[in-house]
């Protein structure tokens, strides 16, 4: 018999501003993970304002999701770069390439 369960998927939402203006942003995702005791973290759209690039927005705003992980306590935590400049990112950040993702085992 096939089950199906719903959930929301729990997450947080991190920005970067100054006087008024968001500079960056980037979320944390986490879910349960019935192979772990616990979560499993996503890091999605991390995002800076072209204004703002080059500056150290995207690694500041990506070692507060990582940081949050942790309080989390995630397992692991995945990032699917899209893009070479964030695969490049990631991999300075401690992030492994695994095929199409990187990930950060704690």
């Amino acid at each position: 018999m096939l089950v199906k369960n719903e959930f929301m998927v729990p997450g947080f939402r991190f920005s970067l501003n100054e006087f008024g203006v968001e500079m960056a942003h980037a979320y944390l995702y986490t879910r349960p993970n019935d192979g772990h005791n616990r979560p499993a973290g996503y890091v999605e759209d991390v995002f800076v304002e072209e204004a703002y690039r080059g500056k150290g927005y995207e690694e500041q705003i990506v070692d507060a999701v990582i940081a949050e992980a942790r309080k989390q306590r995630c397992h692991t935590l995945v990032a699917n770069p899209g893009d070479p400049s964030l695969e490049k990112l990631y991999a300075r950040l401690g992030f492994t390439k695994r095929g199409i993702e990187c990930r950060m085992d704690f």
